[in-house]
């Protein structure tokens, strides 16, 4: 009778860790509960936003590893890709960001050490890299839990989306009028230095050049278009930034001919 004990408690530990192996880092319940838990975390975090901003934030997990069970617990590793629009994606990649410092303020807090990855024309993923979860399972090889990393950036990331996508029209509206203002003041302080360099060559060079800057203006007014138009009802913040910046960037050019 006690070999049969043995031998009955023998098995049932077999056919335990047997249950416990079909468990994986990747298995469909961990993810699905995964996916659940990081969007939790992030609805902890939350202050300020509608918890359905947060939920909404779509969250896949690729580069799963493949790990060995100890004592009834996974450690995992995975890459979390939330999914995002292409204006947010071209903007944490890009030079408009700090234009405005909520938006500045929120990606730096948020969304740290981010890859920004396009996925096709209308698509990117932002990817969090090394994200880190324990898997924990029942005797019988069930899922019991997951615990998140205690620096889970993934549920961090998920609140920085959800408040971008939030508050995208006041950052939009915010970095089109910081972007003017920049754009407006390179502009002037760039024509005010090409002005002054003229204006203190002596006239002999002055004579000699004269026909030369009567040309570049021409031309700089033709590729950037002129200044004056700017005054116009019908012109668009968006051009009158990208006049101002190709007239900047050709005064540039011409302050470098006339400085050599």
């Amino acid at each position: 009778m006690k070999s049969y004990r043995y031998t009955l408690s023998f098995l049932t530990l077999f056919c335990n860790l047997s249950l416990a192996q079909d468990i994986t880092c990747a298995s469909p319940e961990v993810l699905d509960t995964l996916n659940a838990n990081v969007h939790d975390a992030a609805l902890i975090r939350n202050t300020k936003l509608p918890p359905k901003s947060i939920l909404d934030v779509s969250v896949s997990f690729s580069h799963i590893s493949d790990s060995v069970a100890r004592d009834g617990w996974l450690p995992c590793w995975a890459y979390g890709e939330l999914e995002i629009d292409s204006y947010l994606g071209e903007l944490l990649v890009g030079e408009d960001l700090k234009f405005s410092k909520a938006a500045k303020e929120t990606a730096a807090d948020y969304l740290p050490n981010i890859y920004s990855q396009p996925v096709d024309e209308s698509r990117k993923v932002l990817t969090v890299k090394g994200f880190h979860y324990n898997v924990y399972m029942t005797p019988d090889g069930a899922l019991k839990n997951i615990k998140l990393d205690g620096n889970d950036q993934v549920s961090l990331s998920i609140y920085g989306v959800a408040w971008f996508k939030q508050n995208i029209d006041a950052v939009k509206a915010e970095i089109a009028q910081n972007s003017y203002i920049d754009a407006y003041s390179n502009f002037t302080n760039k024509d005010r230095d090409i002005n002054e360099i003229y204006n203190h060559l002596p006239s002999l060079i002055q004579e000699r050049v004269r026909g030369d800057m009567r040309q570049w203006i021409k031309e700089k007014n033709d590729k950037c278009g002129k200044i004056e138009s700017l005054s116009h009802n019908d012109v668009s913040t968006t051009e009158k930034i990208k006049v101002y910046k190709c007239q900047t960037e050709m005064t540039e050019k011409q302050i470098e001919v006339l400085t050599q």
